[in-house]
C-alpha cells in the first residue's frame, strides 16, 4: 500500500486517498457507477492512467460475446496458463509472486478470474511456452467495438 495511505492524513486530499485505499473493490466501483451522469462517468474513465484505459476496450469486446462463449474463452485461457506454468516447472505461488498477482494463480487457472493486460504481459515473460499455447487456440477474437459518429 502507498505510504500516503498508511500515515495520518494531513489534508483533505490525503483523507480522501485514505478513504479510497480502505474501500473494497465493490464499494470503490459503486462510488463511480451510481449517481453519475454519462458525461461525468466518461470524465472519470478518461482520467484513468493510460495502461488501465487501454485495457477497457478488450473487456468491453469480451462482454459482447454470448455468455457461453465468454466462459469458453476464460476456460481456454485458464488451461493454457496452467499448462505453460507446469512446463516452466514453477508453483502457482511462485508465479503469483513473480507477476505481482494479488489473487491466487489457482483462481486464474480455474477461470475464476481473468488477467489484466499487464498481468498477461508478465505471464508471457515468465512462461516461455504461453505464447505458443495461445497461438494454438482456435478462438475467434471478440468483435471490434464500433466507433460511434
Amino acid at each position: 500500500m502507498d505510504a500516503a495511505c498508511e500515515r495520518p492524513p494531513r489534508n483533505d486530499a490525503e483523507r480522501l486517498l485514505r478513504l479510497v485505499c480502505g474501500m473494497t473493490a465493490t464499494d470503490f466501483s459503486g462510488a463511480f457507477r451510481h449517481g453519475l451522469s454519462t458525461e461525468e462517468l466518461t470524465g472519470v474513465i478518461t482520467a484513468l492512467p493510460t495502461r488501465r484505459l487501454n485495457e477497457l476496450p478488450d473487456c468491453a469486446r469480451l462482454l459482447e460475446l454470448p455468455v457461453e462463449q465468454q466462459r469458453q474463452h476464460h476456460q481456454q485461457l485458464a488451461a493454457v496458463v496452467a499448462d505453460a506454468r507446469e512446463r516452466t516447472r514453477i508453483s502457482q505461488a511462485e508465479l503469483a509472486r513473480r507477476i505481482g498477482l494479488a489473487a491466487a494463480v489457482n483462481q486464474l487457472e480455474s477461470a475464476g478470474t481473468q488477467p489484466t493486460g499487464l498481468h498477461l504481459a508478465c505471464l508471457l515473460r515468465e512462461l516461455p511456452d504461453l505464447k505458443e499455447l495461445l497461438e494454438d487456440l482456435d478462438v475467434q477474437p471478440p468483435p471490434a467495438v464500433q466507433a460511434s459518429g
